[in-house]
């Protein structure tokens, strides 16, 4: 028997979808194909909320600029920063879940201001204390892009919700000499190391635990959810929701826990016809 696959999971329970955004939904330098689109609306008409939950920062999400006609196919709360920041795009409201501490910041910067430059991101906004801090291009879809930073004095900087620390060394300071520095810990954080700066981040980041903790507000849970994604930042919302769909080329990683790994572009499986038994 041949029936939308759309209603068994429905019928199954689920009443939300997920969706990674770049390399999920979009790609660089192509524009949203329109059959995307039709499968979205196909969704919605069904009754299910759809929902991005990203890697991108608001800024950079901003930076996108995507068309309000693809953002009108779903919720208008949108997951940031690997679900860690919640915003709000027709409100411009933020909400961080969990922050670094703020003294620890000041404890760090007061004891290594000579040695690096900072950036810090505050309620989706970047400050740092220096107009000479760069990131290479690979990075910035991501993390910042170099013409949004605002240049504050840190040292009489009171920053909110602070999501993310990146430290570059100064110029008479090595990546060796910076490294050494993790010592001086911020508790409750992540740090990775990269060629040219580190990124600091709240402990147990990840799009499954920031949005469940915002799902439990509607009365819902990840049972209830379906979710689509590429990449490794999108296995735990993969492995938590009832179904987790890794999209047409995904990461090897990411293929290995999901449900189910497509053979063709998203665009059309969301319209997709499929025998019962096959799920």
């Amino acid at each position: 028997m041949i029936e939308d696959i759309w209603e068994t999971w429905i019928n199954q329970g689920v009443k939300i979808v997920a969706f990674d955004l770049d390399n999920t939904l979009i790609f660089e330098n192509q524009l949203i194909d329109d059959h995307l689109i039709d499968g979205l609306r196909d969704l919605k008409s069904k009754g299910l909320r759809l929902f991005i939950v990203t890697g991108r920062t608001i800024q950079s999400l901003k930076e996108r600029n995507l068309p309000k006609y693809f953002l009108d196919l779903f919720e208008e709360t949108i997951f940031c920063n690997d679900g860690n920041v919640i915003y709000n795009w027709h409100s411009d409201q933020v909400r961080v879940l969990n922050g670094l501490d703020i003294n620890q910041f000041k404890q760090y910067w007061n004891q290594n201001h000579t040695l690096v430059n900072m950036v810090i991101e505050s309620n989706g906004r970047f400050y740092s204390n220096s107009k000479k801090v760069k990131i290479i291009n690979k990075y910035q879809t991501y993390f910042f892009f170099n013409d949004q930073l605002e240049f504050v004095d840190l040292n009489n900087f009171q920053p909110e919700n602070i999501s993310k620390i990146y430290l570059f060394p100064k110029v008479n300071t090595t990546m060796e000499e910076l490294e050494k520095l993790e010592e001086i810990e911020f508790e409750k954080s992540e740090m990775y190391f990269y060629d040219d700066f580190i990124k600091i981040i709240p402990l147990d980041t990840s799009k499954a635990k920031g949005f469940k903790t915002f799902l439990r507000t509607l009365g819902f849970s990840l049972s209830d959810v379906i979710a689509f994604g590429n990449g490794s930042n999108d296995v735990s919302l993969l492995l938590e929701s009832k179904v987790g769909v890794a999209v047409k080329n995904s990461e090897q990683v990411l293929i290995e826990c999901a449900d189910l790994y497509l053979q063709e572009q998203l665009a059309f499986f969301l319209k997709k016809k499929s025998q019962k038994e096959e799920l």
